[in-house]
């Protein structure tokens, strides 16, 4: 048997490491938020410097935050699909079919930049490329959520 004064010492020293846990994650954190800033901080920079219009900017932005949840996001949330075992959405299995194709939409606001010319043709592409990602993000942000949805209403 544990005499009282251990246990409660083995208590704190669970406490105690629990918080230094917190606090590393914490602080990990903080270095990647800051990282990423000071990433997209030097790439909006830059953009302007290769005279991108600011609706280009927010498209380049938009488009490689598109790319990253098509690689990253989408396959975690495959992996959990997956463990379920249940049969998906057609729009959630297309979303997993072609989530490499996210990256498709930066591509073709890089190709517009070159392409067009100076003024109002390349604004007007660059917010045509604007809506066109913000609807695909909605799609994508749906296919990941109607599965969620659905196992919702079985379990009530």
């Amino acid at each position: 048997m544990i005499p009282a004064r251990h246990a409660f010492a083995c208590a704190d020293s669970f406490a105690a490491t629990h918080r230094l846990e917190t606090a590393i994650t914490a602080a990990i954190a903080v270095t990647v938020f800051v990282a990423a800033l000071t990433l997209a901080v030097w790439l909006v920079r830059w953009l302007l410097a290769l005279k991108f219009s600011l609706p280009g900017v927010v498209s380049v932005l938009l488009g490689i935050a598109l790319g990253l949840i098509g690689t990253f996001v989408l396959s975690a949330f495959q992996e959990v699909f997956e463990a379920f075992g249940a049969d998906l959405p057609t729009l959630t299995a297309w979303a997993f079919d072609f989530r490499y194709f996210l990256w498709t939409p930066l591509l073709l606001t890089a190709i517009w930049q070159r392409l067009s010319r100076p003024g109002a043709s390349r604004h007007r592409g660059h917010l045509i490329g604007l809506a066109a990602q913000t609807m695909l993000l909605s799609l994508v942000h749906y296919a990941m959520y109607s599965p969620i949805f659905r196992i919702g209403c079985v379990i009530e």
